[in-house]
């Protein structure tokens, strides 16, 4: 069933036909909590079902708020179908379709063509309006494009079910519908892959390539209105992060005066994924230890009263738990002491603090996210939620062999929140 909302949050189902949501048959209400698809399917199209809340509907099977296509304009659609990889690398496929529209004049980019992958957790598809707040986004045209829903009639050359553009047999493309073909398709124009997206820019962010060197400016203007408050995470997701942060007042004594909680966000990239990465030996540091001296030693005296960790903990119980280690010496196996002994330096932080327990050590992440709608997808919102949480810290610290510690320090930049270090072998 596809869920549709009235305009009193009523929800009805529809029955789906010729690959287009037309009208409503059978209309039932549905009930408070039944079995219904939580997710949109992925590449396989095999999808998930799960007792979902009447919330989680409004999220995922709805469609966005304030997208509405405007038909007399183009729109331009991701030829990718879909976005994957980690959180930032979307996003950077993202920003490139929106510089690439603004350079073409295009004032539209289709929604059901970038929706994002749930990559390292559930393989699924998640709607680009629930992760990210459309209305917001949109106020910004005409210096950024619109992104609009899918509509029958104005997009009739793309399929929204398959994501994909329809083409016959003979390779013309078609309408389907009274096989008109044309030499390219329009309705929507499509744009880009995934491979060819990053690396158009990796290109950019040389300062080569066409959406470079814009006016003399380092950066297109598109991406700065971006980084500067363009992209904002959907309501839902703000809420979280808004619940978690003010979590941390019943524990400190600011929960008195009502002051917001001032915390250091540490990005330790020092999971065994990164001790393997063959780049940039000589600016890593593997050691957790190593990196929590660097900031005592830096600040004698705390300068917040919380840090905030994201850290892939999964990767590193997965090679250095007391079970793995066990398992492995059992089996003469080699044991990542690394792994183990970082591992055991973040349980004692986050259950002692540092600064002798003056400072306290927090980790939110996907675990934030398991009583939310968002937990089957918690892999790709939960780097989300770390990523602006670390915007608005106070210090960030991270490496800069890291593209997501890159990019939250260029958005931190932006928004002015400019105490940020990077963390090399010989210190901070």
């Amino acid at each position: 069933p596809a869920v549709v909302a009235d305009d009193r949050g009523n929800t009805t189902t529809t029955t789906v036909q010729n690959t287009i949501e037309t009208k409503a048959v059978d209309i039932k209400p549905l009930e408070d909590k039944r079995t219904i698809p939580a997710v949109v399917a992925d590449d396989e199209s095999d999808t998930t079902t799960t007792t979902t809340p009447t919330a989680v509907q409004n999220i995922f099977e709805t469609k966005a708020v304030g997208a509405d296509v405007w038909p007399n304009m183009t729109t331009m659609g991701f030829y990718g179908g879909h976005l994957y990889s980690g959180l930032w690398n979307q996003m950077m496929v993202f920003t490139v379709l929106v510089m690439h529209a603004m350079k073409e004049g295009y004032p539209q980019i289709l929604l059901e063509t970038i929706k994002m992958k749930d990559t390292f957790s559930s393989k699924k598809l998640i709607p680009f309006h629930a992760m990210w707040d459309i209305p917001h986004w949109n106020s910004y045209y005409p210096k950024l494009p619109r992104l609009v829903s899918f509509d029958p009639v104005v997009h009739d050359q793309f399929n929204p079910i398959s994501r994909r553009w329809y083409r016959r047999p003979d390779l013309n493309w078609t309408d389907v519908k009274n096989e008109t073909t044309y030499s390219e398709p329009t309705r929507p124009i499509p744009f880009g892959r995934q491979h060819h997206s990053l690396g158009m820019y990796r290109r950019y962010s040389q300062g080569k390539g066409p959406y470079a060197n814009f006016n003399g400016r380092i950066r297109n203007p598109a991406e700065i209105l971006m980084l500067q408050g363009a992209l904002q995470p959907n309501p839902r997701l703000r809420e979280i992060i808004n619940e978690k942060l003010s979590s941390l007042q019943h524990s400190n004594s600011n929960a008195i005066t009502n002051k917001p909680v001032e915390y250091m966000t540490l990005h330790a990239r020092i999971e065994p994924d990164m001790q393997r990465h063959p780049v940039c030996r000589d600016k890593k540091v593997l050691k957790l230890t190593d990196i929590f001296d660097f900031i005592q030693n830096k600040w004698p005296d705390p300068p917040v009263s919380h840090i905030f960790m994201p850290i892939n903990r999964q990767i590193l119980e997965r090679e250095g738990s007391e079970d793995v280690v066990q398992s492995l010496q059992e089996k003469n196996e080699t044991v990542n002491w690394i792994a183990v002994d970082n591992l055991r330096a973040l349980n004692k932080a986050r259950d002692e603090g540092l600064w002798n327990g003056r400072v306290k050590v927090f980790e939110f992440g996907s675990n934030a996210l398991m009583d939310t709608e968002y937990a089957i997808v918690s892999s790709t919102a939960g780097a989300l939620i770390n990523f602006f949480i670390g915007v608005g810290g106070k210090i960030f610290i991270g490496s800069e062999v890291s593209s997501w510690a890159s990019s939250l320090a260029v958005m931190r930049l932006y928004r002015n929140n400019t105490e940020t270090y990077k963390y090399l072998p010989g210190g901070l």
